[in-house]
Formats: C-alpha cells, structure tokens, sequence
C-alpha cells in the first residue's frame, strides 16, 4: 500500500511472508511495458513479431534477414502509427523494405493535433513509407507466397 500523506510502501517479503513500511522523498511507479496484441485472426502467427525489448529487436533483425534462409523481408506492415510503429518504419524501410504503416485512427501519432499529424504522415510518405489510415487489421492469413502473414484490411 501507498501513504501519500506519510510517504511510505508498505512492501511484502514474498519468501518471509512478513511486511514492512519504507520510508520515501519520491516515488517513481514504473510498472515496465508489454505490447498490446489484440485479439485478431491469426496474430500469433510467425513472424508477426512485437517490439519491446532488445530481445525482440534481435527477433525482429533475425526474421527480416531471413532468418536462417537465403530469403530476406521485402515487404513490411507495421500495426500502429504511434511513436514506436512510426520508428520501426522508418528503420525497415532503410534497411530497403518495402514498408506500410497501418494504423486504424484517422491520423498517425492519435494524441497530436491534426495539423501536425498531417505534416509528419507527409513527410514520411515522402521519404517512401505507405500510411493507411482508418484501416483496423481485420486478419493474418496465410501467406499467398513467401513468409509471414497477408494482412487483411477491414473495418
């Protein structure tokens, strides 16, 4: 538990079993990250890969390079046109894949403010990335050929 007013935790010792209260001048609650996966078709299948650490980059480097295979990504579809999709773009599509931001909002970055949304989608479209917009992933299927997931745009 949390005292504000007195600004104690009052922490539990999971092995002990016994609490105790600790004295604090600042609290910083850093509850850590997961990403969100949403309950669509098909989203566990391979090579649909989340960003969240550096294990998942090094996952994310291994899958595009082929991981393992002479067949490296040429073609990408990043789910979510927040800060970490529009990154993610952005470094895909330099390492020469060809890549999509689909984000189901009606803007990229959905907290700015239209105008300056608007700005960094063309900017980003400029340099060759594709933005959909109001485009919810309705499914993963199988792919037609090559590796990963055809994605199925639907509202």
């Amino acid at each position: 538990a949390i005292d504000p007013a007195a600004k104690t935790v009052t922490v539990a010792d999971l092995a002990s079993g016994k609490t105790y209260s600790e004295k604090y001048d600042e609290l910083v609650l850093s509850l850590g990250a997961k990403p969100f996966l949403p309950p669509i078709p098909g989203i566990n299948r391979e090579g649909n890969l989340a960003l969240r650490n550096l294990e998942d980059m090094d996952r994310i480097i291994s899958w595009i390079s082929g991981g393992g295979t002479a067949s490296m990504a040429k073609t990408a579809v990043v789910a979510g046109g927040g800060f970490i999709g529009i990154e993610m773009a952005e470094q895909l599509h330099k390492l020469g894949i060809e890549t999509t931001i689909v984000e189901a909002l009606p803007q990229l970055l959905g907290p700015f403010d239209p105008e300056i949304a608007s700005m960094l989608q063309q900017k980003i479209e400029a340099e060759g990335v594709k933005v959909e917009l109001n485009s919810p992933i309705k499914a993963f299927e199988a792919p037609t050929n090559g590796r990963g997931s055809d994605v199925v745009l639907g509202g």
